[in-house]
């Protein structure tokens, strides 16, 4: 079969369960010393409760992870687990820590704590890992600590760090024998990889300009770690570490992702630049996502008032529910998002509170002469 070149999230991912490392050279991953050890109080792993599998994931806010896409949601080929199912526990944490769910959990309501650059992974040229990247509101704010500064490097300068030895990365690797953080690097950024032309590099990915090759050593588990770099205030993130890129012998697909698939040579390991991750930050922190059945049935009744929803005013969301939340977005000619969010209520009580002069207007007022008896 012709050689074609792939992203092997699956692998990275443990969805097969395997602990396969991409190891360039001699291994540097190595556990946080002291001057390192703050890091365990801000990065930890999502774990999957359901099968063990998990990811490396960082506090980007009190209350807010970032992680990789196909962690919550998969790939193209391969279905991601429940998000109910995925718990966020910090590398500090004790065993007997049960880990902190996405929030939304009690209402149905987690997916939309979580923007991402995509919830459907293409694993496949061309690939979609520069939209791999994904920021979720947890349940509490277990990152007591605060979150990872973004960086404001633009990626010229980031490639001139590296150069001088200065990025590094830190993640939970499935193929080690703990599930300790490990420091791996410094990292070596390459975006012209001498074994693979520029041209297939443009035909395999989606906007490869977004992409980082680095040659910092992962295995399973580590997808969604931080790239890092150290300033005088503190870590900040550089790159969000993603997948591997690899040339394999046979296409993989849903049914050949699995422990015994032909996963070929890795050519580098591949991270992803930050700016949206940023603004989704932002923007997760604005819409404020309801979080109580209370709420919930708040929107439900005022929905139902408008005409839009005639399900039962039962504080869960449903399918029923976001098809009349979109209605009403584009009765307003709002963006269509289907977010049930606090501006959403906002929206709909200052609708109402417009609409009722205008439905009094229509009632018809008798003057004192119509009662009169002839």
């Amino acid at each position: 079969m012709i050689a074609a070149l792939l992203l092997s999230l699956v692998a990275i991912f443990v969805f097969s369960g395997s602990a396969d490392a991409a190891v360039f050279g001699t291994d540097e991953r190595t556990r946080l010393d002291t001057h390192d050890a703050a890091l365990e109080q801000k990065i930890g792993t999502l774990t999957a409760t359901d099968n063990g599998s998990f990811c490396t994931a960082f506090c980007v806010a009190p209350d807010m992870i970032a992680t990789a896409s196909h962690c919550l949601f998969g790939t193209a080929a391969t279905p991601g687990p429940k998000l109910r199912a995925l718990r966020f526990k910090l590398a500090e944490s004790t065993l007997f820590d049960a880990g902190t769910a996405i929030a939304g959990r009690a209402i149905a309501n987690q997916s939309q704590h979580v923007i991402s650059g995509t919830r459907r992974l293409a694993v496949m040229p061309p690939i979609g890992a520069a939209e791999d990247w994904a920021v979720a509101q947890l349940d509490q704010p277990v990152c007591k600590a605060g979150g990872l500064a973004m960086t404001t490097k633009s990626s010229a300068e980031i490639m001139q760090a590296a150069a001088r030895g200065e990025i590094y990365q830190v993640a939970v690797h499935a193929d080690l024998s703990d599930a300790k953080l490990h420091r791996g690097g410094p990292c070596v950024l390459d975006n012209q990889l001498h074994t693979i032309s520029q041209s297939a590099i443009s035909r395999d990915f989606l906007a490869p300009d977004s992409i980082l090759f680095h040659t910092c050593d992962t295995g399973g588990g580590s997808s969604g770690s931080p790239l890092l770099i150290n300033t005088p205030v503190g870590p900040e993130v550089v790159a969000l570490n993603v997948g591997t890129y690899v040339r394999a012998r046979s296409v993989p697909t849903a049914r050949t992702s699995s422990p015994d698939a032909e996963r070929g040579v890795p050519i580098a390991n591949t991270a992803i630049a930050i700016p949206e991750i940023a603004t989704a930050i932002a923007e997760l922190t604005d819409r404020q996502p309801l979080t109580s059945r209370a709420a919930i049935r708040r929107v439900q009744q005022l929905l139902s008032t408008a005409g839009l929803y005639r399900g039962v005013i039962s504080g869960s969301v449903s399918t029923a529910l976001i098809t009349a939340v979109k209605q009403f977005e584009e009765q307003q000619g709002a963006p269509v998002s289907g977010s049930l969010d606090q501006h959403l209520i906002t929206d709909l009580e200052r609708w109402h509170q417009n609409r009722a002069p205008q439905i009094m207007s229509l009632v018809p007022i008798r003057d004192a002469t119509s009662r009169r008896q002839p």
